[in-house]
């Protein structure tokens, strides 16, 4: 994270962070068990990846978070992303024993502010996440800009 921002302030580019939460994640730990949601969390990866660009980052953030870093990418470019990653998730139930297991999930969106850190970056794609599960789940939610939050 601190090279990649870094790297956008010597650029003077742009970097969008996309905080992804797997929806009702401890229902399928407890429907199916562990070792199944593992196999969940490698197939959510597997097609993440497939859906990024090379040079974007994805990264396993807490139990069944991740982080995706979006070099080069404005809010309205990874919006789209999110958007077409949802469809993707859609089309591609992972399928244990015969059945189809719905995988969703809630993505809070931020994008650099002049001067922001890592660290408040991510706390802010983090209350927009928490606020993407408020608004019912399996949606984009855009944080704030970093002016709005601190004045």
């Amino acid at each position: 994270m601190n090279r990649e921002v870094t790297k956008c302030q010597q650029n003077n580019s742009r970097l969008t962070i996309a905080l992804i939460d797997l929806d009702f994640f401890k229902h399928i730990n407890d429907k199916f068990g562990h070792t199944i949601g593992d196999k969940v969390l490698i197939h959510v990866s597997n097609i993440t990846k497939a859906v990024l660009r090379n040079h974007d980052i994805l990264v396993r953030y807490g139990g069944e978070e991740f982080l995706v870093l979006l070099p080069d990418t404005d809010l309205n470019g990874a919006q789209y992303l999110l958007e077409r990653l949802h469809q993707v998730f859609r089309n591609n139930a992972m399928l244990s024993e015969g059945k189809r297991i719905e995988i969703s999930f809630s993505t809070g969106l931020a994008q650099l502010g002049a001067g922001e850190n890592g660290h408040a970056l991510i706390l802010r794609a983090d209350q927009a996440m928490y606020a993407a599960k408020s608004a019912g789940r399996n949606t984009v939610v855009i944080a704030p800009d970093q002016a709005s939050t601190t004045g």
